[in-house]
């Protein structure tokens, strides 16, 4: 079992407060617990399987030569919860993520890469922090200040399960001017 996935990834200052963060989660849930090493903004699931990562390679680089984004900021705000039982930190002033999902998608189309249908409708913006998490009462959990992030890059993960653990690898990065 594998997974490809392209992310927003942060730096090691801002997954330190995002960890302080969780910990506010920890303090009074259940779940399993996202290594705070691996925070990230999924921007789009490929695929379950690495099979055509190198196609996935192919239109990250051409993203790369045709969009040349610019850094912004996004602001990690709240806590929330999937119905899967996934715990999650929302992210708001986050319209320049839709426009990166949209340009990669168009990049992926024309290097032919198979992409499948959407699981869920519509693309919510998103720092997960555990799965199978408990807590019925989250919205009482004070989530204090909200966090700025400046989204830096894009990059394309390949994530194998490797005795009973996934290790994630990072096999493209776009940096943005």
């Amino acid at each position: 079992m594998s997974s490809l996935y392209l992310a927003i990834d942060f730096n090691n200052e801002t997954k330190q407060l995002l960890a302080k963060k969780q910990l506010l989660l920890k303090q009074t849930s259940t779940g399993e617990w996202e290594d705070p090493s691996r925070f990230h903004i999924t921007v789009k699931f490929l695929a379950e399987e690495q099979v055509n990562a190198n196609t996935a390679l192919l239109a990250m680089k051409m993203f790369d030569e045709m969009y040349k984004p610019n850094k912004f900021e996004v602001i990690a705000n709240g806590f929330r919860q999937f119905e899967q039982g996934v715990a999650w930190i929302g992210v708001d002033k986050s319209f320049p993520l839709y426009q990166i999902k949209y340009d990669i998608d168009e990049c992926l189309k024309k290097c032919n890469f198979p992409l499948q249908q959407e699981k869920f409708d519509g693309y919510i913006p998103h720092i997960t922090m555990a799965y199978n998490f408990n807590n019925p009462n989250l919205e009482a959990i004070n989530f204090q200040e909200p966090q700025h992030i400046v989204v830096d890059n894009l990059s394309l993960w390949a994530s194998p399960k490797c005795n009973d653990t996934y290790v994630t690898n990072c096999l493209y990065r776009v940096n943005f001017n």
